[in-house]
Protein backbone atom coordinates (compact mmCIF):
# COMPACT_ATOMS: atom_id res chain seq x y z
CA UNK A 1 0.00 0.00 0.00
CA UNK A 2 1.23 3.37 -0.81
CA UNK A 3 1.43 6.76 1.51
CA UNK A 4 0.47 10.32 -0.16
CA UNK A 5 2.35 13.15 -0.33
CA UNK A 6 1.06 16.74 0.23
CA UNK A 7 3.58 19.11 -1.18
CA UNK A 8 1.40 19.36 -4.11
CA UNK A 9 -1.24 19.27 -2.68
CA UNK A 10 -21.23 32.44 -20.60
CA UNK A 11 -23.20 32.20 -20.08
CA UNK A 12 -24.77 28.62 -22.51
CA UNK A 13 -25.08 30.84 -25.91
CA UNK A 14 -21.63 31.56 -26.02
CA UNK A 15 -20.64 27.87 -25.96
CA UNK A 16 -23.20 26.57 -28.60
CA UNK A 17 -23.62 29.13 -31.18
CA UNK A 18 -25.15 27.27 -33.64
CA UNK A 19 -26.32 26.34 -38.10
CA UNK A 20 -27.63 23.06 -40.19
CA UNK A 21 -25.41 23.01 -43.03
CA UNK A 22 -26.41 20.71 -45.76
CA UNK A 23 -22.87 19.47 -47.34
CA UNK A 24 -21.79 17.82 -44.75
CA UNK A 25 -21.44 13.94 -45.75
CA UNK A 26 -20.62 11.33 -43.32
CA UNK A 27 -19.75 8.63 -45.61
CA UNK A 28 -17.10 10.85 -47.34
CA UNK A 29 -14.65 10.56 -44.23
CA UNK A 30 -11.70 8.74 -45.45
CA UNK A 31 -11.29 5.16 -43.46
CA UNK A 32 -15.08 5.98 -42.10
CA UNK A 33 -16.39 1.87 -41.92
CA UNK A 34 -19.97 1.08 -41.76
CA UNK A 35 -20.94 -1.32 -38.77
CA UNK A 36 -24.13 -3.06 -37.72
CA UNK A 37 -24.18 -1.19 -34.34
CA UNK A 38 -27.49 0.43 -33.99
CA UNK A 39 -28.38 2.67 -31.33
CA UNK A 40 -32.10 2.76 -31.15
CA UNK A 41 -33.86 5.39 -29.09
CA UNK A 42 -37.45 3.44 -28.91
CA UNK A 43 -37.42 2.17 -25.72
CA UNK A 44 -40.56 2.61 -22.74
CA UNK A 45 -37.98 3.75 -20.76
CA UNK A 46 -39.22 6.08 -17.40
CA UNK A 47 -37.74 4.86 -13.80
CA UNK A 48 -34.78 3.34 -15.25
CA UNK A 49 -31.91 4.12 -17.57
CA UNK A 50 -31.65 2.15 -21.76
CA UNK A 51 -28.91 0.13 -21.71
CA UNK A 52 -27.47 0.23 -25.44
CA UNK A 53 -26.12 -2.76 -26.31
CA UNK A 54 -23.82 -2.03 -28.74
CA UNK A 55 -22.12 -4.97 -30.35
CA UNK A 56 -25.22 -7.03 -29.82
CA UNK A 57 -27.41 -4.57 -32.18
CA UNK A 58 -30.27 -3.98 -29.70
CA UNK A 59 -31.70 -1.87 -26.59
CA UNK A 60 -32.30 -3.42 -23.75
CA UNK A 61 -34.85 -1.62 -21.80
CA UNK A 62 -34.88 -1.91 -17.73
CA UNK A 63 -38.50 -1.13 -17.12
CA UNK A 64 -40.97 -0.40 -19.62
CA UNK A 65 -44.70 0.28 -19.76
CA UNK A 66 -47.50 0.43 -22.62
CA UNK A 67 -47.96 3.82 -24.39
CA UNK A 68 -50.27 5.11 -26.76
CA UNK A 69 -48.03 6.85 -28.89
CA UNK A 70 -49.97 7.06 -32.13
CA UNK A 71 -51.23 10.80 -32.23
CA UNK A 72 -50.06 13.64 -30.52
CA UNK A 73 -53.33 15.00 -29.30
CA UNK A 74 -53.99 11.68 -27.09
CA UNK A 75 -52.18 13.12 -24.15
CA UNK A 76 -54.13 13.25 -21.50
CA UNK A 77 -53.18 16.41 -19.48
CA UNK A 78 -53.49 17.36 -15.87
CA UNK A 79 -54.23 20.23 -14.53
CA UNK A 80 -51.52 22.37 -15.38
CA UNK A 81 -50.80 24.09 -11.49
CA UNK A 82 -50.94 20.43 -10.13
CA UNK A 83 -47.34 19.87 -12.62
CA UNK A 84 -44.05 21.46 -11.36
CA UNK A 85 -41.48 21.29 -14.00
CA UNK A 86 -38.44 20.74 -11.47
CA UNK A 87 -34.85 18.83 -12.15
CA UNK A 88 -36.92 15.50 -12.23
CA UNK A 89 -37.52 16.17 -15.82
CA UNK A 90 -33.91 16.51 -16.68
CA UNK A 91 -32.90 13.84 -19.04
CA UNK A 92 -33.45 12.87 -22.81
CA UNK A 93 -36.82 12.93 -24.68
CA UNK A 94 -37.71 11.46 -28.21
CA UNK A 95 -40.71 10.69 -30.17
CA UNK A 96 -40.53 6.73 -30.58
CA UNK A 97 -41.43 7.08 -34.32
CA UNK A 98 -38.39 9.08 -34.71
CA UNK A 99 -36.18 6.40 -33.47
CA UNK A 100 -32.52 8.12 -34.19
CA UNK A 101 -32.85 11.62 -33.20
CA UNK A 102 -33.79 13.25 -29.70
CA UNK A 103 -33.85 16.14 -27.47
CA UNK A 104 -31.96 16.75 -23.78
CA UNK A 105 -33.58 18.55 -21.61
CA UNK A 106 -31.53 19.84 -18.70
CA UNK A 107 -33.43 21.92 -15.57
CA UNK A 108 -30.88 24.59 -14.30
CA UNK A 109 -33.96 26.19 -11.69
CA UNK A 110 -37.28 27.25 -11.46
CA UNK A 111 -37.68 29.25 -14.61
CA UNK A 112 -35.05 28.28 -16.61
CA UNK A 113 -33.75 25.21 -18.85
CA UNK A 114 -31.56 24.37 -21.55
CA UNK A 115 -32.31 22.34 -24.66
CA UNK A 116 -30.69 20.11 -26.82
CA UNK A 117 -32.08 18.70 -30.30
CA UNK A 118 -29.55 16.35 -31.87
CA UNK A 119 -31.25 15.72 -35.46
CA UNK A 120 -30.70 16.22 -39.15
CA UNK A 121 -31.35 18.96 -41.74
CA UNK A 122 -33.43 18.49 -44.82
CA UNK A 123 -30.89 16.39 -46.57
CA UNK A 124 -30.15 13.69 -43.69
CA UNK A 125 -26.56 15.32 -42.46
CA UNK A 126 -26.01 15.50 -38.63
CA UNK A 127 -27.66 19.33 -37.52
CA UNK A 128 -27.91 19.98 -33.49
CA UNK A 129 -30.19 22.85 -32.24
CA UNK A 130 -29.95 24.58 -28.57
CA UNK A 131 -31.78 27.16 -26.63
CA UNK A 132 -32.53 28.17 -23.00
CA UNK A 133 -36.15 28.04 -22.13
CA UNK A 134 -38.72 29.79 -19.99
CA UNK A 135 -40.38 27.38 -17.67
CA UNK A 136 -44.06 28.48 -16.51
CA UNK A 137 -46.13 25.87 -15.30
CA UNK A 138 -46.13 22.39 -17.33
CA UNK A 139 -44.44 24.19 -19.90
CA UNK A 140 -40.67 25.25 -21.57
CA UNK A 141 -40.46 28.40 -24.21
CA UNK A 142 -37.28 28.96 -26.05
CA UNK A 143 -38.07 32.34 -27.90
CA UNK A 144 -34.73 31.55 -29.58
CA UNK A 145 -33.29 28.14 -30.50
CA UNK A 146 -29.39 28.90 -32.34
CA UNK A 147 -27.63 26.91 -34.60
CA UNK A 148 -23.67 27.30 -35.83
CA UNK A 149 -21.37 26.62 -38.08
CA UNK A 150 -17.71 27.16 -38.99
CA UNK A 151 -15.95 25.18 -36.40
CA UNK A 152 -13.51 22.73 -37.36
CA UNK A 153 -12.66 19.61 -35.38
CA UNK A 154 -10.52 18.83 -33.09
CA UNK A 155 -6.79 20.61 -32.92
CA UNK A 156 -7.71 23.16 -35.70
CA UNK A 157 -10.79 24.66 -33.89
CA UNK A 158 -10.91 28.04 -33.49
CA UNK A 159 -13.91 29.98 -32.29
CA UNK A 160 -13.15 33.05 -34.44
CA UNK A 161 -14.46 30.68 -37.46
CA UNK A 162 -18.05 30.13 -36.02
CA UNK A 163 -21.33 31.90 -36.97
CA UNK A 164 -24.34 31.37 -35.29
CA UNK A 165 -27.89 31.94 -36.53
CA UNK A 166 -31.38 32.03 -35.19
CA UNK A 167 -33.06 28.87 -35.93
CA UNK A 168 -36.54 29.22 -34.82
CA UNK A 169 -38.75 28.90 -31.44
CA UNK A 170 -39.63 25.26 -29.65
CA UNK A 171 -42.67 25.09 -27.26
CA UNK A 172 -42.29 21.96 -24.40
CA UNK A 173 -45.80 20.98 -22.94
CA UNK A 174 -46.00 18.08 -20.50
CA UNK A 175 -48.43 16.20 -19.29
CA UNK A 176 -46.58 14.08 -16.76
CA UNK A 177 -43.04 13.46 -15.68
CA UNK A 178 -43.21 10.87 -18.54
CA UNK A 179 -44.43 11.98 -21.06
CA UNK A 180 -45.38 15.63 -23.85
CA UNK A 181 -45.16 17.01 -26.75
CA UNK A 182 -43.06 20.15 -28.35
CA UNK A 183 -44.21 22.39 -31.26
CA UNK A 184 -41.19 24.03 -33.31
CA UNK A 185 -41.13 26.86 -35.29
CA UNK A 186 -38.04 26.87 -38.01
CA UNK A 187 -36.98 27.94 -40.96
CA UNK A 188 -37.99 27.26 -44.40
CA UNK A 189 -36.18 24.28 -44.91
CA UNK A 190 -37.49 22.97 -41.41
CA UNK A 191 -40.59 23.89 -41.26
CA UNK A 192 -42.88 24.08 -38.47
CA UNK A 193 -44.83 20.84 -36.79
CA UNK A 194 -45.64 18.79 -33.35
CA UNK A 195 -43.77 15.76 -32.11
CA UNK A 196 -45.18 13.40 -28.87
CA UNK A 197 -42.33 13.20 -26.52
CA UNK A 198 -41.53 10.49 -23.96
CA UNK A 199 -38.99 10.04 -21.63
CA UNK A 200 -36.17 7.83 -22.73
CA UNK A 201 -33.61 8.49 -19.34
CA UNK A 202 -33.47 9.40 -16.24
CA UNK A 203 -30.68 11.21 -14.04
CA UNK A 204 -29.44 8.86 -11.12
CA UNK A 205 -30.26 10.41 -7.83
CA UNK A 206 -33.62 12.02 -9.61
CA UNK A 207 -36.52 9.95 -9.07
CA UNK A 208 -38.98 10.87 -11.24
CA UNK A 209 -42.23 9.08 -9.25
CA UNK A 210 -41.75 11.10 -6.12
CA UNK A 211 -43.81 13.82 -5.48
CA UNK A 212 -42.78 16.81 -8.28
CA UNK A 213 -42.93 18.69 -5.47
CA UNK A 214 -39.86 16.97 -4.01
CA UNK A 215 -36.28 18.11 -4.32
CA UNK A 216 -34.15 14.76 -4.85
CA UNK A 217 -30.54 15.38 -4.19
CA UNK A 218 -27.91 15.01 -6.43
CA UNK A 219 -24.63 13.19 -5.08
CA UNK A 220 -21.40 11.57 -6.09
CA UNK A 221 -20.61 11.14 -9.42
CA UNK A 222 -24.43 12.30 -10.36
CA UNK A 223 -23.28 15.93 -9.39
CA UNK A 224 -21.25 15.92 -12.82
CA UNK A 225 -24.70 15.74 -14.84
CA UNK A 226 -24.69 18.87 -17.58
CA UNK A 227 -22.93 20.65 -20.38
CA UNK A 228 -19.13 20.71 -20.22
CA UNK A 229 -16.66 22.96 -22.55
CA UNK A 230 -13.48 24.32 -22.94
CA UNK A 231 -13.53 28.20 -22.84
CA UNK A 232 -10.86 28.44 -25.37
CA UNK A 233 -13.28 26.35 -27.62
CA UNK A 234 -16.85 28.75 -27.33
CA UNK A 235 -18.70 26.76 -30.24
CA UNK A 236 -19.03 22.97 -29.27
CA UNK A 237 -19.51 21.52 -25.71
CA UNK A 238 -19.79 18.10 -24.12
CA UNK A 239 -23.44 17.02 -22.90
CA UNK A 240 -23.25 14.17 -19.82
CA UNK A 241 -25.63 12.40 -18.08
CA UNK A 242 -25.39 10.32 -15.54
CA UNK A 243 -27.38 7.71 -15.59
CA UNK A 244 -28.61 4.48 -12.90
CA UNK A 245 -26.35 1.02 -12.50
CA UNK A 246 -22.96 2.91 -13.36
CA UNK A 247 -23.96 3.89 -16.76
CA UNK A 248 -23.63 7.40 -18.43
CA UNK A 249 -24.83 9.25 -21.87
CA UNK A 250 -22.18 11.56 -23.42
CA UNK A 251 -22.78 13.62 -26.58
CA UNK A 252 -20.17 15.33 -28.26
CA UNK A 253 -21.89 18.58 -30.69
CA UNK A 254 -18.78 19.80 -32.41
CA UNK A 255 -18.32 20.02 -35.90
CA UNK A 256 -16.93 17.94 -39.10
CA UNK A 257 -13.46 19.23 -41.29
CA UNK A 258 -15.16 21.64 -43.34
CA UNK A 259 -17.74 23.17 -40.62
CA UNK A 260 -20.13 21.49 -40.71
CA UNK A 261 -22.39 20.19 -37.51
CA UNK A 262 -21.16 16.77 -36.06
CA UNK A 263 -22.89 15.34 -33.10
CA UNK A 264 -21.25 11.93 -31.13
CA UNK A 265 -22.79 10.00 -29.26
CA UNK A 266 -22.48 6.90 -26.79
CA UNK A 267 -22.83 5.38 -23.28
CA UNK A 268 -20.23 4.78 -21.08
CA UNK A 269 -19.09 3.01 -17.95
CA UNK A 270 -18.43 4.94 -14.81
CA UNK A 271 -15.18 3.31 -12.80
CA UNK A 272 -14.80 5.70 -9.80
CA UNK A 273 -14.59 9.18 -11.53
CA UNK A 274 -14.19 7.94 -15.26
CA UNK A 275 -16.15 7.51 -18.01
CA UNK A 276 -15.34 5.22 -20.55
CA UNK A 277 -17.45 5.48 -24.04
CA UNK A 278 -15.94 2.64 -25.54
CA UNK A 279 -18.37 2.74 -29.03
CA UNK A 280 -19.31 5.97 -29.67
CA UNK A 281 -21.14 6.36 -33.14
CA UNK A 282 -21.89 8.96 -35.99
CA UNK A 283 -25.04 8.81 -38.06
CA UNK A 284 -26.48 10.05 -41.08
CA UNK A 285 -29.94 9.34 -43.05
CA UNK A 286 -32.62 10.89 -40.77
CA UNK A 287 -34.13 13.49 -42.48
CA UNK A 288 -35.60 16.21 -40.42
CA UNK A 289 -40.00 16.66 -39.74
CA UNK A 290 -42.48 14.62 -40.79
CA UNK A 291 -41.07 13.27 -43.42
CA UNK A 292 -38.47 11.60 -41.10
CA UNK A 293 -38.02 7.75 -41.32
CA UNK A 294 -36.05 5.50 -38.87
CA UNK A 295 -35.58 2.95 -41.13
CA UNK A 296 -33.10 5.03 -43.03
CA UNK A 297 -30.78 6.00 -40.44
CA UNK A 298 -27.28 4.67 -40.28
CA UNK A 299 -24.91 4.13 -37.18
CA UNK A 300 -20.97 3.97 -37.96
CA UNK A 301 -18.41 3.41 -34.81
CA UNK A 302 -16.71 6.47 -33.85
CA UNK A 303 -14.06 5.86 -31.72
CA UNK A 304 -14.05 6.16 -28.09
CA UNK A 305 -14.43 9.20 -25.04
CA UNK A 306 -12.81 8.65 -21.72
CA UNK A 307 -14.06 11.13 -19.35
CA UNK A 308 -11.83 11.93 -16.51
CA UNK A 309 -13.43 14.20 -13.19
CA UNK A 310 -11.31 15.62 -10.93
CA UNK A 311 -13.93 17.44 -9.39
CA UNK A 312 -17.70 18.00 -10.03
CA UNK A 313 -16.38 21.31 -12.00
CA UNK A 314 -13.22 20.25 -13.40
CA UNK A 315 -12.44 17.45 -15.77
CA UNK A 316 -10.94 16.45 -18.98
CA UNK A 317 -11.85 14.20 -22.25
CA UNK A 318 -9.34 11.80 -23.94
CA UNK A 319 -10.66 11.06 -27.66
CA UNK A 320 -9.77 8.42 -30.13
CA UNK A 321 -11.52 8.29 -33.60
CA UNK A 322 -11.41 5.04 -35.60
CA UNK A 323 -13.57 6.68 -38.10
CA UNK A 324 -11.04 9.00 -39.65
CA UNK A 325 -10.97 11.78 -37.28
CA UNK A 326 -7.90 12.48 -35.38
CA UNK A 327 -7.37 11.97 -31.04
CA UNK A 328 -6.28 14.38 -28.50
CA UNK A 329 -7.38 15.86 -24.98
CA UNK A 330 -9.80 18.52 -23.97
CA UNK A 331 -9.72 20.05 -20.31
CA UNK A 332 -12.97 21.06 -19.19
CA UNK A 333 -15.14 23.10 -17.40
CA UNK A 334 -18.80 22.54 -16.19
CA UNK A 335 -20.69 25.06 -17.91
CA UNK A 336 -24.29 24.28 -16.48
CA UNK A 337 -25.85 22.29 -13.40
CA UNK A 338 -29.20 20.68 -12.81
CA UNK A 339 -31.24 22.54 -10.12
CA UNK A 340 -30.21 21.87 -6.38
CA UNK A 341 -26.71 20.35 -7.59
CA UNK A 342 -24.57 20.62 -4.43
CA UNK A 343 -22.00 21.31 -6.72
CA UNK A 344 -22.87 24.72 -6.97
CA UNK A 345 -22.03 25.67 -3.28
CA UNK A 346 -18.84 25.67 -1.66
CA UNK A 347 -18.73 22.63 1.01
CA UNK A 348 -19.34 24.08 4.82
CA UNK A 349 -18.12 22.62 8.02
CA UNK A 350 -19.78 24.31 11.05
CA UNK A 351 -17.51 23.99 14.50
CA UNK A 352 -20.48 25.59 16.69
CA UNK A 353 -20.51 22.28 18.53
CA UNK A 354 -17.18 23.14 19.40
CA UNK A 355 -15.83 26.51 18.79
CA UNK A 356 -19.69 28.45 20.19
CA UNK A 357 -19.32 31.16 17.75
CA UNK A 358 -20.37 33.15 14.89
CA UNK A 359 -16.88 33.43 12.63
CA UNK A 360 -15.75 31.73 9.80
CA UNK A 361 -12.19 31.15 7.81
CA UNK A 362 -12.81 29.68 4.28
CA UNK A 363 -9.58 27.43 3.16
CA UNK A 364 -8.67 26.24 -0.23
CA UNK A 365 -5.55 23.95 -1.66
CA UNK A 366 -4.57 22.00 -4.59
CA UNK A 367 -5.56 18.30 -4.79
CA UNK A 368 -2.20 16.30 -4.80
CA UNK A 369 -0.76 14.39 -8.06
CA UNK A 370 2.23 12.30 -5.93
CA UNK A 371 2.52 9.27 -3.40
CA UNK A 372 5.12 9.61 -0.83
CA UNK A 373 6.98 7.14 -3.01
CA UNK A 374 6.70 9.69 -5.77
CA UNK A 375 4.48 7.52 -8.01
CA UNK A 376 1.20 9.04 -9.61
CA UNK A 377 -1.95 9.90 -7.34
CA UNK A 378 -5.04 9.95 -9.94
CA UNK A 379 -7.18 12.78 -9.12
CA UNK A 380 -9.87 9.84 -9.17
CA UNK A 381 -7.87 7.72 -5.90
CA UNK A 382 -9.02 10.16 -3.99
CA UNK A 383 -12.07 9.54 -2.00
CA UNK A 384 -12.37 12.52 0.17
CA UNK A 385 -10.63 15.27 2.17
CA UNK A 386 -10.11 15.70 6.17
CA UNK A 387 -10.24 19.18 7.80
CA UNK A 388 -8.05 19.69 10.99
CA UNK A 389 -8.42 22.48 13.30
CA UNK A 390 -6.92 23.45 16.84
CA UNK A 391 -5.36 26.65 18.61
CA UNK A 392 -2.31 25.22 18.84
CA UNK A 393 -0.23 24.27 15.88
CA UNK A 394 0.84 21.09 16.62
CA UNK A 395 -2.78 19.75 18.31
CA UNK A 396 -5.54 19.40 16.32
CA UNK A 397 -9.21 18.18 17.89
CA UNK A 398 -10.58 16.05 15.41
CA UNK A 399 -11.62 15.97 11.50
CA UNK A 400 -13.85 16.45 9.55
CA UNK A 401 -14.31 15.05 6.30
CA UNK A 402 -15.46 16.74 3.03
CA UNK A 403 -16.48 14.26 -0.33
CA UNK A 404 -13.94 14.41 -2.87
CA UNK A 405 -16.80 15.05 -5.11
CA UNK A 406 -16.44 18.96 -4.54
CA UNK A 407 -14.40 21.36 -5.57
CA UNK A 408 -11.48 21.40 -2.99
CA UNK A 409 -12.11 24.06 -0.71
CA UNK A 410 -14.16 24.57 2.39
CA UNK A 411 -15.68 27.35 4.45
CA UNK A 412 -15.59 26.44 8.02
CA UNK A 413 -18.07 28.05 10.11
CA UNK A 414 -19.00 28.63 14.21
CA UNK A 415 -15.59 30.14 15.16
CA UNK A 416 -14.89 32.62 17.35
CA UNK A 417 -14.27 35.77 15.82
CA UNK A 418 -10.99 37.58 15.99
CA UNK A 419 -9.54 34.25 17.90
CA UNK A 420 -6.27 32.73 16.09
CA UNK A 421 -7.10 29.17 13.98
CA UNK A 422 -4.58 26.41 13.23
CA UNK A 423 -5.81 24.15 10.06
CA UNK A 424 -4.63 21.16 7.88
CA UNK A 425 -6.31 19.35 5.37
CA UNK A 426 -5.23 15.49 4.78
CA UNK A 427 -6.18 13.87 1.50
CA UNK A 428 -7.88 10.05 2.10
CA UNK A 429 -7.72 7.45 -1.36
CA UNK A 430 -10.00 5.02 -2.48
CA UNK A 431 -7.89 2.28 -0.36
CA UNK A 432 -8.18 4.21 3.23
CA UNK A 433 -4.76 5.81 2.74
CA UNK A 434 -4.77 8.73 4.60
CA UNK A 435 -1.62 11.18 3.78
CA UNK A 436 0.32 13.51 6.16
CA UNK A 437 -1.00 17.09 6.99
CA UNK A 438 -0.29 19.99 4.73
CA UNK A 439 -0.55 23.05 7.47
CA UNK A 440 -2.52 26.53 6.33
CA UNK A 441 -0.90 29.57 7.66
CA UNK A 442 -2.94 30.77 10.93
CA UNK A 443 -5.74 31.71 10.16
CA UNK A 444 -8.25 34.45 12.27
CA UNK A 445 -11.83 33.71 12.28
CA UNK A 446 -14.10 37.07 10.22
Amino acid sequence: MKKIRVDKMIFLCVLFIVNCTPDFNVSAIENNKKSDIAINLSADIYNESVVFDFLNNKTTTLNSVNTDHNQLNTLQQTDPASLVISGKFTGTWFDPTHDGEGISIEILDANNAVINWFTYDDTGNQAWVIGTGKISGNTISVVNAMTPEGGVFGSSFNPDFITQHRWGSLFFEFSDCHQGSVHYEGPEEFGSGSLFLQRLTSISGLNCDQDLQHNNQLSGLGLITGLWYNPTRDGEGFLIEILDNNKALAYWYTYDYYGNQLWILGEGKISGRTITVNNAILTKGGIFGPKFNPDTVERMTWGRLTFKFSTCKTASVEYESIAGFESGVIELSRLTSIENNACNKQPVIDLYDHANGTGSISLAWTPPDLRVDGTALSITDISEYLIYFGTSESIFSESFPISADYASSVKVTGLQPGEDYYMAVTTRDTDGLESSYLHFPKKIAR
